[in-house]
């Protein structure tokens, strides 16, 4: 069996998907799923967004935004009421315990970043940081590709050019 953590790419994935499962768990804490969250978020910076509007940008069925709202009615996050621009559309909007957790969500991220680099030198942090930022340009660079090239990219002329050692 194929250990991830064997090469860097593996151990990068493997992390990710631990940290999504640990952001997860966090905002299990307010009641609300991954998707959940998307939706609170599009409606706290959208205030009076449409259900239509949101299936549109999550690329969802109307169905199932129908039934996330109603989760976050139940939870006392969002609202909702005729629209003033369509009556025949309910505006949605987040109550201010909605706004409360969006600020969570925000403030999320230095939580997270002292859990991954808990036992990490400042040196490191740094090192690390900078490593990350790298990997991040060049998995860019390769997504950037036109689409006529080789993709995978299997030679050395397709990544930008290595920095010196």
């Amino acid at each position: 069996m194929c250990n991830p953590s064997q090469n860097s790419a593996g151990a990068l994935l493997l992390a990710a998907r631990r940290l999504q499962t640990l952001k997860d768990r966090i905002f299990e804490f307010y009641g609300i799923g991954r998707t959940q969250r998307q939706v609170l978020l599009l409606v706290v910076a959208n205030p009076g967004i449409t259900q239509a509007r949101l299936a549109r940008l999550m690329q969802l069925d109307r169905s199932t935004v129908n039934l996330l709202v109603r989760k976050l009615r139940r939870s006392r996050m969002v609202t909702t009421a005729p629209s003033e621009l369509d009556r025949r559309c309910r505006a949605i909007k987040a109550t201010n315990l909605a706004k409360t957790c969006c600020t969570a969500f925000d403030d999320e991220q230095p939580y997270l970043e002292t859990i991954v680099t808990y036992d990490f030198s400042e040196l490191e942090k740094e090192q690390f940081h900078n490593l990350l930022r790298r990997a991040s340009a060049v998995i860019q660079h390769v997504l950037d590709l036109p689409p006529n090239e080789e993709f995978p990219p299997l030679f050395e002329s397709h990544f930008p050019q290595r920095r010196a050692q």
